[in-house]
């Protein structure tokens, strides 16, 4: 029996914002994504925007947002720099304020709709224009702001569902209006600061009536406002001239920090668990960066001489920008002048890594805000040159890339795309030699169980979009998709009776065997029920594809299954069996080889199979966490490796642990997950006795032979301990099955019973723990992270969906139509969420917080592989077949 997937009912945002996902202006690194363009390099599309308007584009699903204000009469760009005027005086003709949805793929105007017409109501500056402010979606509704025009919600094919208005306010020198909406659950939230009476106002985001109003004691300013989540609470940050004010969600004042520069204009934000604002208006003496911890209260303004106090955590006094809103990458804090200047600072502590260093010696004025991917950062000029620079501890141009238009708007990111407003058009630019993230290791593109590679179909099940099915013998590794075929493992009686271990690889298009190849089996070593002699999946780097077999070792292939090399290991020692795979970093093939006892990891070179080196883990224990790269701004990738009690990091190069991080469970099976800002999420449990509050305390090893040791014999054996819980998981640390502990065991065992379950958040390079929770924690799948949500489902099928920038739960229940144990590791992509349980039934949800279904498939057999996602199909592994679901 099979259920129809309901149709897609709207898309979460991928860029939803100015400055996209928490306002930070980084992308996740992708391949697609431009280092390089022209007019008629890389460029998808460019289509003309009738009207003027410096509103950034926003990003859901198939759709693409923008607005512009349209006047008689053909527009010319103003002129580029800094300057007071002349201005133009308040128009007096008629205006059309406009809403405009273009399709993703083709740039096609979808639809165009009026929200206004009339005499604009205030003038503006010459730079300015009566569609600055950047729209704001949830995916379901786009919600347009226009200052002293209105606010308008739309819904995705441009019916106007409402629509609010405020009396016309002045502003300085009759500059007009740009600070741009932001939302929140179901809040909207507006700051206009301006000449006649300045406020603060939340809105119902689903009929636009007001919540609360807070007026504020300021003249005018431009800065966006900022929605701070973090562990402590959620708090609303607008800076402003007289004081940087921060209010609860309920209009209240929090605190407030006075020293700013007489006009703010930069968006706050955050990174490294700390807040950064800051402005600099050119014609001041004071362009402050104020960095802030989490907690504040009161008034938290410096004293005279003061750089910290108990919530800044450090200032500079004259290093703000005026007009672009600053960026951290990675560690580093990089600042854009108006005037073409580049400063990087240390985010966390505020040292300086580079003065000021001209971009160009060309270059002009800047007023877009910058971003960064695929370690580079990108300014782009007011005359329409981009500027690409190396992301580090030193300034490096590499490239030039001309539009030969006005650019002011900061673009937007989204499925390997830069959306980059000129003037007179909005241009979709990718890296067109690019081809999309392969799915070639287990759970795809570095781990994430993420892959946008088209649109998967909104119907599926066993002969509707399903291109083929193949039969397969069995086997738990998740199938891989590179050079135009799928390589698995999987076992089966031989001609003698005897289990066979087998690479295979299929025609991607077809699902056709190409080619089956036998490895050695020396052994036979014991697994748990859930295991399989062909548990690993393979990896690949488009040349060759390599497969590890607990009862054998590591074997290379070519695509077309010639042998290239094989490197014997084991045999291992591992409670339930042998089950991290292989990952690909630099030019060697790494293996994380958790045991009860002499866990290593171990790297090999690719080509030749050679050993590269081998690097001790002491405390791991039994495990199959396969670990992700992590490159960071300058050195070799880092391998993160996930083990019991703790989490390593391994110098690609060499094997040397770079940095650690303690806390984990003792059992590890999980994929650690990499987000674009650095932050690592890694779930693991072991025992309910790990549940913080249960854990066993037990004394060292020598106190507890005084105590226990009875017998005289130097070990602690079964009969000796009397604690009934201790005696319950006595087996599984007895890894010699003497019957008694050792002083090694005894260790084991005590970290074992006193560690803690737990999702945990990690600052990569450093391993600092930002936050934990430990309600619902899987041992088998892995945490994904997709859309600004992140993802965890438990052995037994409760889904929790949490916010990956404090923890904050936003819904927790058993997934419908579908209780049933859960191995397999969720993956997503096109706006879709899919979880496959033992009995066959894979589970589709919207993605997003809300756990909505979209629909079920019921297969015809269990499911222990994570699926896989290439080439605009999902591919799901039972136990006896591969399925392949997509056009």
């Amino acid at each position: 029996m099979s259920f129809l997937l309901a149709l897609l009912l709207f898309a979460a945002p991928e860029w939803p914002q100015f400055r996209g996902p928490g306002s930070t202006g980084v992308a996740a690194d992708d391949p697609r994504l431009p280092t390089t363009w022209s007019p008629t390099q890389n460029i998808a599309w460019a289509t003309p925007i009738p009207g003027v308007g410096w509103s950034s584009p926003v990003v859901a699903g198939n759709l693409v947002f923008l607005t512009a204000a349209i006047a008689p009469g053909a527009a010319a760009a103003p002129k580029p720099g800094l300057y007071l005027g002349p201005l133009p005086p308040k128009p007096t003709d008629e205006h059309r304020w406009v809403v405009y949805a273009l399709d993703f793929d083709s740039g096609k105007i979808v639809w165009e709709r009026e929200v206004h017409r009339g005499v604009p109501p205030q003038a503006r500056h010459a730079k300015n224009t009566f569609a600055t402010e950047t729209p704001v979606t949830d995916g379901e509704h786009v919600y347009a702001y226009f200052g002293n025009v209105g606010l308008f919600c739309l819904d995705r094919k441009g019916k106007i569902l409402w629509k609010r208005s405020w009396d016309p306010v002045s502003t300085r020198l009759g500059w007009g209006t740009a600070a741009s909406p932001v939302l929140h659950q179901d809040r909207l939230y507006i700051v206009n600061d301006n000449d006649t009476k300045s406020y603060l106002t939340a809105l119902d985001k689903k009929t636009g009536q007001t919540i609360w109003t807070v007026d504020r004691a300021e003249e005018s300013n431009w800065a966006t406002p900022y929605l701070w989540q973090h562990a402590q609470r959620t708090e609303i940050i607008t800076p402003g001239t007289k004081k940087v004010r921060s209010y609860d969600l309920d209009g209240k004042l929090l605190w407030e920090l006075g020293g700013m520069s007489s006009i703010t204009i930069p968006t706050p934000f955050t990174a490294h668990g700390l807040l950064y604002v800051t402005s600099g208006y050119v014609g001041d003496q004071t362009r402050p960066y104020f960095v802030i911890k989490p907690g504040a209260k009161g008034d938290i303004s410096l004293k005279p001489g003061e750089t910290s106090n108990a919530y800044i955590a450090w200032h500079l006094p004259q290093a703000g920008p005026y007009n672009p809103s600053p960026l951290v990458y990675g560690d580093n804090l990089y600042t854009l002048m108006d005037r073409g200047f580049l400063t990087a600072h240390n985010a966390r502590t505020g040292a300086e890594l580079f003065s000021k260093q001209r971009i160009d010696a060309a270059a002009g004025a800047f007023t877009a805000s910058p971003w960064a991917y695929n370690g580079k950062v990108f300014a782009a000029s007011e005359d329409g040159d981009t500027f690409v620079m190396t992301a580090g501890a030193s300034f490096e141009l590499l490239h030039k890339n001309t539009l030969n238009e006005m650019i002011m708007a900061t673009p937007a990111i989204a499925r390997g795309s830069l959306f980059l407003r000129t003037f007179s058009k909005l241009y979709r630019i990718t890296n067109q030699s690019a081809k999309p993230a392969a799915w070639d290791r287990f759970r795809g593109p570095n781990g994430t169980g993420v892959a946008e590679t088209g649109a998967l179909p909104a119907e599926f099940g066993p002969g509707k979009n399903n291109p083929w099915k193949t039969p397969l013998p069995p086997g738990h590794s998740s199938p891989i998709v590179a050079g135009g075929r799928i390589f698995l493992t999987a076992f089966e009686s031989g001609a003698g009776g005897e289990e066979q271990l087998l690479t295979i690889a299929l025609d991607e298009k077809t699902g056709r065997t190409l080619w089956r190849r036998p490895a050695p089996r020396p052994r036979r070593e014991p697994l748990d029920k859930r295991n399989s002699p062909a548990s690993p999946s393979p990896v690949s780097d488009g040349e060759r594809v390599y497969v590890f077999f607990p009862d054998y070792g590591l074997l290379a292939y070519s695509l077309d299954g010639a042998p290239q090399w094989n490197v014997p290991l084991g045999p291992f020692d591992n409670s339930y069996g042998m089950g991290a795979s292989p990952i690909l970093a630099g030019d060697k093939v790494v293996l994380i080889c958790d045991q009860n006892r002499q866990s290593f990891a171990v790297a090999f070179d690719r080509a030749t199979g050679r050993p590269r080196w081998r690097t001790p883990r002491p405390e791991a224990l039994s495990g199959h966490s396969t670990p992700v790269l992590y490159q960071p701004a300058q050195g070799p990738a880092q391998i993160v490796a996930p083990g019991s009690f703790r989490m390593d990091a391994y110098s690609e190069e060499d094997g040397r642990v770079v940095w650690s991080t303690g806390g984990l469970a003792s059992e590890m099976k999980s994929v650690p997950v990499l987000a674009a800002d650095g932050t690592i999420y890694i779930n693991g449990y072991n025992i309910p006795d790990n549940d913080p509050g249960k854990q066993i305390q037990l004394p060292a090893y020598a106190e507890a032979l005084r105590q226990w040791d009875a017998n005289g014999n130097g070990k602690l054996d079964y009969a000796e301990l009397t604690d009934a819980r201790s005696r319950k998981y006595f087996d599984y640390l007895d890894f010699d099955k003497d019957k008694a502990l050792d002083a090694e065991e005894w260790r084991s065992f005590t970290l074992t019973l006193s560690a803690e379950n737990g999702l945990l958040a990690v600052e990569s390079g450093t391993g600092r723990v930002k936050w934990k929770y430990h309600r619902g924690i899987p041992q088998l799948p892995s945490t994904l992270l997709y859309r600004d949500v992140l993802y965890m489902i438990t052995d037994s099928g409760i889904l929790t969906t949490l916010r990956p920038a404090t923890g904050e739960v936003l819904k927790q229940g058993r997934i419908r139509g579908a209780a049933d144990n859960y191995y397999a590791a969720p993956v997503a992509s096109d706006g879709k969420v899919f979880f496959a349980s033992r009995s066959g039934v894979v589970t589709v949800l919207q993605a997003g917080g809300e756990q909505e279904p979209l629909g079920q498939v019921e297969l015809d057999d269990e499911i222990y592989a994570t699926p896989a996602i290439a080439g605009g199909r999902l591919y799901v592994r039972t136990r006896s077949a591969l399925y392949a679901f997509g056009s």
